[in-house]
Formats: C-alpha cells, sequence, structure tokens
C-alpha cells in the first residue's frame, strides 16, 4: 500500500480520474477523514491482462537498483529481471557498477531470458563519470539523455552526457572493446508537472 495526499488540488482530480477510468480493474484504495487515502498498487501480472495487446503494446517489468557512495545516487535500470537486485556496495562507483552488472549478467545465463541494464543519469547527483563507466566489463547501456535531469549538459567541472559517451566509446576501440549504446528516457515521475 502507498500513502498519498488527494487534497483539494489537481491530485485530487487526478485521483478521482484514475478511479473511475480504471474502475474495470478493481483498483483498490482506502479514504481516510484526512482527505488522504492508500492505494494498493497492483503488480504487472495483474494489468497485463487488461492492457497487453499482441503485436500492439507490451508491458515489461523493470526495476531501478538504487545504490550509492558517499550519499550520492547510483541508479541501475534492470529490463526484464527475474528477480529483486539489492543494493550494492563497494570502495568506489566502478566497483558497485560492476557489481550490478555482474548480478545481470548471472540473471540472465541463469533465466535465459534476454535482459537489458543500463546506468542511469549519471550527472543526477551528480556521481558517474566517464572513467567509472568505461571500467565495468560487461556494460553496454548508458543513459545519455534523460529528459527529467538537468544534468545531460554537464556544467561545473563536469562532462556532459554526450561528452562521456564519445569518451567511453574512444576507449572502447582502443582496447576492442564492444561499443556502449545511449539510452533516452523520459523519466517521468509526475503526471501532474505539464
Amino acid at each position: 500500500w502507498t500513502a498519498i495526499s488527494v487534497g483539494p488540488s489537481r491530485k485530487r482530480e487526478i485521483f478521482e480520474s484514475y478511479v473511475s477510468k480504471y474502475a474495470h480493474t478493481n483498483p483498490h484504495y482506502l479514504r481516510f477523514p484526512n482527505d488522504s487515502a492508500r492505494v494498493r498498487l497492483k503488480k504487472l501480472e495483474e494489468y497485463r491482462t487488461y492492457f497487453e495487446e499482441k503485436g500492439k503494446f507490451l508491458l515489461i517489468n523493470g526495476e531501478e537498483i538504487t545504490s550509492s557512495l558517499n550519499n550520492l545516487p547510483i541508479h541501475v535500470n534492470g529490463v526484464n529481471m527475474t528477480k529483486l537486485i539489492p543494493k550494492q556496495t563497494g570502495a568506489n562507483n566502478t566497483e558497485i557498477l560492476q557489481k550490478v552488472t555482474d548480478e545481470m549478467l548471472a540473471q540472465e545465463r541463469v533465466s535465459g531470458k534476454n535482459m537489458l541494464f543500463f546506468f542511469n543519469h549519471p550527472n543526477f547527483g551528480p556521481n558517474l563519470t566517464a572513467e567509472d563507466m568505461m571500467n565495468v566489463k560487461g556494460a553496454r547501456m548508458f543513459e545519455v539523455a534523460n529528459i527529467g535531469s538537468n544534468g545531460n549538459y554537464g556544467g561545473g567541472g563536469r562532462d556532459s552526457t554526450e561528452v562521456m559517451w564519445d569518451k567511453i566509446n574512444i576507449h572502447n576501440l582502443n582496447k576492442g572493446l564492444p561499443l556502449m549504446y545511449g539510452v533516452a528516457t523520459d523519466d517521468m515521475h509526475d503526471l501532474e508537472s505539464q
């Protein structure tokens, strides 16, 4: 269950619209006298039958694996995972990223399922550098554009994510390693913002 404040605002309008529009999915929620509510978020399998359409719309599970070093976030997105990967620890960013990468690759090997993972928004925090990411064995993708982050262009001594991408791929080409692919996301957290 997730607690939300519906209050007399746009949040109330969104909440009421959700309850009305998706009544057929039997949303689970509790209202409280202080104008708040608790909503039970459904599991992916519960929504699949309502929204998937073969050849048109596919739902795929994902998880943002959240670790940190020196109180700065290290986020990695895993897609089509079979089990949770907990927060990882390490002496430096590369070690933490390597542990997550190893966990993802092991999970893919054991399950036989195709999975994707990518390092998220390196300038959020800011925390990750091109050097941190280029030295992770088995990594193939990072988020070169994140619309929800203001760190794409770098600044204040930080490389832009595009410069990071160039540095990583120059390193990989010089070492005979596979290229690192770029991922772009909207990183939407709030339906109310626009």
